[in-house]
């Protein structure tokens, strides 16, 4: 049993104070990491958020205090399935009894100084003793805060791991409330963006991947079979997902002012009319708010295409012609290159008879 001094309690509750403070998920990481990294006398600190279940763990790539970015780059993308505290530190019911962690207490020095992970990744990074703190909600865990000592230094003592565990309660419910105030935020961002947007037979929300997170029934009844595995989303039209991803590409433009249109084809033929607009939403990354609407007005039938004697990949291009796109965005869209989009459509003008796009959409919409 390891007895703190009032000076060791006051250094966590001066912690608790600094955490209070925190508004947003990078001010919370920045405190959390200089606070543990100054009462636990340890040379750098990092902070990683974690999502999904036991099975699927989503360890983001984090951020660092007295180490290098890059590090926390080459760890995720090449050391992390060899780090040997991960898994324990992820583990939810030892985790949940035992949020802390030590290095020295986990592996045998004499093997672990051996091994790939240790001399290609801590060597290089003068990191030698680790103390580990798990952070939990509703006994998930939601984030890694890790400190650390070189070589040259003693392992963590009995009494700086009991610090370290009197400041989970508080570092927990910091990081709870921080994740809670972006969810709002996040949701008052993508509000105000679909009130600028109303006039719409289907909604949906895509997150940075172009993954669907949420729809309306709108978006169930236009998008009949393509229904994803849970009730309130839908399996992604490869159109839109292009059309994000050339929002998200498009270079030195203020995120929110992004918004395009692309056509559709409904599964029983009928044309359908996308609008999507890119939302930053701050740390939570940025989302795509897709309006659906049947398409109005003058329409290009499929059938009359055929007739004219249009291959199925010549009709994909006259309908993207047809609202508007410019030979570079059909390209992307039907992932060919211009060159062969300038192809289709010479062979196109060839069996229409017509010398340009508008001459082609006014003779395959009937208006001439």
């Amino acid at each position: 049993m390891v007895n703190l001094s009032t000076k060791d309690f006051e250094e966590v509750l001066c912690i608790n104070d600094e955490l209070l403070g925190c508004r947003s998920m990078d001010q919370l990481r920045a405190s959390a990491m200089s606070s543990m990294r100054r009462v636990l006398d340890a040379d750098s600190s990092v902070f990683f958020g974690v999502t999904g279940s036991e099975k699927d763990w989503n360890v983001d790539l984090g951020q660092a205090y007295g180490a290098d970015e890059a590090d926390l780059t080459d760890y995720h993308n090449h050391y992390m399935n060899l780090d040997p505290f991960l898994a324990k530190a992820l583990d939810e019911k030892s985790s949940q009894g035992a949020p802390i962690i030590t290095s020295n207490r986990l592996v045998n020095y004499r093997s672990f100084e051996r091994t790939e992970f240790y001399n290609d990744f801590f060597r290089p990074i003068s990191v030698h003793s680790v103390l580990g703190i798990t952070l939990h909600l509703d006994a998930k865990p939601i984030g890694l805060l890790a400190v650390h000592r070189p070589r040259s230094a003693r392992h963590f003592t009995q009494l700086e791991q009991a610090k370290a565990r009197l400041a989970v309660p508080g570092l927990s419910a910091a990081l709870q409330r921080v994740m809670s105030l972006e969810e709002v935020f996040e949701r008052d961002r993508i509000i105000e963006s679909l009130a600028l947007e109303l006039n719409c037979e289907g909604l949906m929300i895509l997150d940075s991947e172009f993954r669907s997170v949420l729809c309306d029934v709108g978006v169930h009844e236009l998008l009949k079979g393509q229904m994803g595995k849970t009730g309130n989303t839908v399996d992604v039209p490869n159109q839109v997902r292009q059309l994000c991803r050339m929002l998200a590409q498009e270079p030195g433009k203020n995120a929110d002012s992004l918004t395009t249109n692309l056509e559709l084809a409904l599964p029983d033929g009928e044309p359908l009319s996308a609008r999507v607009r890119q939302v930053d939403t701050g740390s939570s990354g940025v989302r795509y708010i897709v309006y659906l609407e049947r398409k109005r007005g003058t329409l290009i039938r499929d059938e009359k295409l055929k007739a004219l004697g249009l291959t199925k990949r010549e009709i994909d291009i006259v309908h993207l012609v047809g609202v508007g796109q410019t030979s570079a965005q059909i390209a992307c869209n039907l992932c060919i290159s211009a060159r062969t989009v300038e192809n289709h459509l010479r062979s196109i003008y060839a069996k229409l008879g017509v010398h340009n796009r508008t001459s082609l959409i006014h003779q395959v919409t009937g208006d001439r």
